[in-house]
């Protein structure tokens, strides 16, 4: 399978900053946090974890190797990236003792600083000696829990051209996975850990395990024809061919953080964590029920009242607020896996998501948070409900065969595009949420053809993590979710650059916190809400 487009990817000895030349990447953090219960003695199951790189090597041989022979991507490397004609190429076999590691952190706010060494250290594309992928194990002291995080490669524009209005699509189906393939690997990962609990494997299992047989799986274009029409040409044009100054003109101006938006400045990742009680989360949950919404509208409509009343709202005093007049667009992605025919299967790992960005949306005083919530709704409803929603989320892909072809071609293109219009004012935030994952019984089907598998829980989910790093020449902001058995995380990652520091994004959490919960209380559920109340609330806790 070729990747006709990543080849923008540099890594030059030239220029060492965060995007080497034209590289947009980032990488993405993805697994659940577990509790170890041990079997009984008299069964000779596994009575204890290890606590050292050592023995979760020889822990997850088994298990990792389960997955590297049914999953052709963890074996995949790219050959000539830099050239206009990448492809894949398979490792002859993977060297489990090179993408294990082990870290100990007293609690689990401590995370954030696992998560934000993840994000800055990206993968090197020039060496075929290591998978795009790394797990990394990580001891919660506090309470003896640990984190597996899958760790893996995700170069993308996002959102670094006008004409890819969705342009997670643009490089994302050429990296190992989208978030629902690698929740669904992850979630294999546990079911073989405790397979093995219960089954062990021989104990001289090796550290080199061989590539399966079969090819990477097929890429969205394949399966979907992604021809761009007239109406997507007529829209989208304007970002090929018309003169720089003439798009400034006509782009309408939306908040996009307070940085400029500059290629050659390093860029570093901060991230937020935060975890809701089971109780917090099931009171989101029981909202979007009433409400006939979804958890996912009202995530975003908290966010809008937090982006609004952290960065673009001077609080006088409790009674004189200035709001300053704003434009935001924000976005998410939307998976495609089941739009497409036939629909992709949720152990494949591939990438089939789009991107949906919102209209100008306007938070003033009098904005009702339910009325928000239900308009992001409709929104998300006709993009993915609709023929005509659909047809916009995939036919752009079609466009990415005009752009420039020759070696370096497309890093020119899109540095020059960078340095000179892309100021993040497509979208002000990101908003991804990956619903529930992780979500355990003890009957699991991890075989396509194969009988239910009953195994005992030794390890038990706690709670899943899921974490993006905050994209270079676009949003300054991503609000990253996921729930595991009734547990909600939000991992909020920024732009060490654009927030001027971790104090403005950690209040950013906070704040987002407060409303959500604020808005979701069972008595204020029925009642309208609006940003003056959510105002209000922030200035008395000043």
């Amino acid at each position: 399978m070729t990747l006709p487009f990543i080849r923008f990817i540099e890594n030059s000895d030239k220029v060492h900053v965060a995007q080497q030349q034209a590289d947009m990447y980032y990488n993405v953090v993805i697994g659940p946090r577990i509790q170890f219960h041990p079997l009984d003695k008299e069964k000779g199951g596994l009575q204890q974890l290890p606590l050292n790189r050592e023995g979760w090597l020889k822990l997850l041989i088994a298990p990792l190797t389960w997955l590297i022979q049914h999953h052709p991507s963890l074996s995949a490397v790219v050959g000539d990236h830099l050239k206009a004609n990448p492809a894949y190429l398979k490792m002859p076999s993977v060297d489990l003792s090179r993408v294990i590691s082990y870290q100990a952190i007293r609690t689990t706010l401590e995370i954030n600083k696992i998560l934000e060494d993840e994000h800055n250290n990206p993968c090197d594309l020039g060496d075929h000696t290591r998978p795009l992928w790394r797990i990394v194990v990580v001891h919660v002291q506090d309470d003896s829990t640990f984190y597996l995080l899958f760790s893996f490669q995700f170069q993308e524009l996002f959102c670094v051209l006008t004409i890819l209005t969705a342009c997670i699509r643009c490089l994302e189906k050429h990296t190992m996975s989208d978030g629902a393939g690698i929740i669904a690997l992850t979630e294999q990962l546990v079911e073989r850990l405790n397979h093995e609990a219960s089954n062990p494997s021989s104990p001289d299992l090796l550290t080199i395990v061989p590539s399966p047989a079969e090819d990477v799986p097929a890429s969205m274009e394949s399966r979907i024809d992604c021809t761009p029409g007239i109406r997507t040409w007529l829209r989208e044009a304007r970002a090929m061919f018309l003169p720089a100054f003439i798009k400034k003109a006509l782009e309408k101006k939306s908040w996009a953080g307070e940085f400029p938006a500059d290629p050659c400045n390093p860029h570093i990742t901060q991230i937020g964590y935060m975890a809701l009680t089971e109780s917090e989360t099931q009171q989101v949950m029981l909202a979007a029920k009433s409400r006939h919404t979804t958890v996912h509208s009202i995530l975003f409509a908290a966010i809008l009242f937090a982006t609004k009343a952290v960065f673009m709202s001077k609080v006088v005093d409790a009674h004189n607020m200035v709001v300053e007049k704003d434009t935001l667009h924000f976005s998410t992605p939307i998976s495609l896996r089941n739009v497409l025919s036939p629909a992709v299967w949720r152990f494949d790992l591939g990438n089939y998501v789009s991107d949906h960005v919102t209209r100008d949306v306007s938070v003033q005083l009098e904005t009702q948070f339910w009325d928000l919530a239900k308009q992001i709704r409709e929104e998300v409803v006709h993009r993915t409900q609709t023929p005509q929603g659909v047809r916009s989320l995939v036919e752009v892909m079609g466009l990415l065969n005009y752009l420039p072809k020759h070696d370096g071609g497309w890093a020119e293109f899109m540095r020059s595009f960078s340095v000179l219009e892309q100021n993040g004012r497509m979208h002000s935030l990101r908003c991804s949420n990956l619903g529930k994952g992780w979500d355990q019984t003890k009957t699991t089907t991890t075989e396509k053809t194969g009988e239910p598998v009953t195994n005992p829980v030794v390890f038990k989910v706690v709670d899943g993590l899921f974490s993006q790093g905050a994209a270079t020449t676009t949003v300054c902001l991503c609000l990253n979710v996921a729930t595991a058995n009734n547990v909600m995380t939000v991992a909020m990652s920024w732009q060490k650059e654009a927030f001027t520091g971790r104090d403005r994004g950690e209040l950013m959490l906070a704040e987002f916190k407060r409303v959500l919960l604020d808005a979701t209380t069972p008595a204020k559920v029925g009642l309208n809400y609006n940003f003056c109340d959510a105002l209000l609330h922030l200035s008395q806790e000043k």
